[in-house]
């Protein structure tokens, strides 16, 4: 981020509207930490159901060689069917992998991103709050 980038944020950050009362912003702090709960709970989920298709993939291709293996011990079409529910379960945790990936990661830093956006707004009135009348902008007369 440029230096004059940063400043076009704090300056925006500065000079937004009427900030939130302390109730107001205990009220929107409470339904974000809620909201951010769900996210994180929806986001661990699928990072546990992504990693245990991989798990159940990882089983079912070392079955498969045990099987490819041993081709006297097992008829053909178990060994055709292990290639096949090896070639979905490669499928469906590829899929799950990306889902999660694509979907649920990024909605979970843009949550955090926003309840961290949120924070600095509420400090930024307190300190607004903090300054000296005769100070708009926290500039201080020289002596």
């Amino acid at each position: 981020m440029s230096n004059h980038t940063k400043e076009a944020f704090a300056r925006n950050l500065l000079n937004q509207e009427q900030a939130l009362s302390p109730q107001q912003y205990s009220e929107y702090r409470r339904k974000l930490n809620e909201k951010l709960l769900r996210v994180e709970r929806e986001e661990k989920s699928m990072r546990i159901i992504a990693v245990v298709s991989w798990g159940i993939w990882g089983l079912l291709f070392l079955a498969g060689g045990i099987v490819d293996f041993n081709p006297e011990r097992f008829p053909e079409i178990v060994r055709l069917s292990l290639l096949s529910a090896v070639f979905v379960a490669t499928i469906v945790a590829a899929v799950l992998s990306l889902l999660y990936l694509v979907r649920y990661r990024p909605r979970l830093k843009r949550f955090e991103q926003v309840a961290l956006l949120g924070q600095i707004q509420h400090e930024l009135s307190e300190l607004r709050d903090r300054l000296p009348p005769s100070s708009p902008g926290g500039n201080h007369p020289t002596h």
